[in-house]
Order: C-alpha cells, then structure tokens, then sequence
C-alpha cells in the first residue's frame, strides 16, 4: 500500500485495537496521526503539521505530552 491508503488502514487497525481497552485516540489526534505517518510530512514544523492536521498548535503539544499517545504512534511507526 502507499501514501495516505496506507494509513487509513493501520488507523483502522489501531481503532481495532483501541477497541479492546487500549487507548483510544481522539478525532483530532488521529488526524495528526495521519500526518504524522505520512513520510512526505518528515522536516515540517509543528505549525505546518497542525495546520494539515487542521488542529490547533496547542492541540499538537497536548497530543505530545501523552506517553500514551507516544506509545501508540510508536507501535504505528
């Protein structure tokens, strides 16, 4: 799989998981998850990131402050 496709389905299997008492992200942290996967995405700023994620700055750095979310775009990546 390339590009985006690619990561609509890992997000479907995260969700999967998610599903099963794992964390869940939020809508807009699965939007910065998408982003963030995207290898074309790598060397942009937090506020280029935010902005195609169409979230806020402030929502970027709440996302990042999670071990958990960090856990979960870990096990992505």
């Amino acid at each position: 799989m390339k590009g985006i496709g690619k990561n609509k389905y890992i997000l479907s299997e995260v969700r999967d998981m998610a599903e099963n008492g794992r964390y869940t992200p939020t809508t807009a942290e699965e939007k910065l998850l998408e982003v963030l996967l995207n290898p074309k995405n790598r060397g942009k700023t937090i506020a280029e990131i935010s902005a195609m994620a169409g979230i806020g700055e402030r929502t970027y750095y709440r996302a990042i402050e999670k071990p958990e979310f960090i856990d979960y775009y870990n096990n992505l990546i």
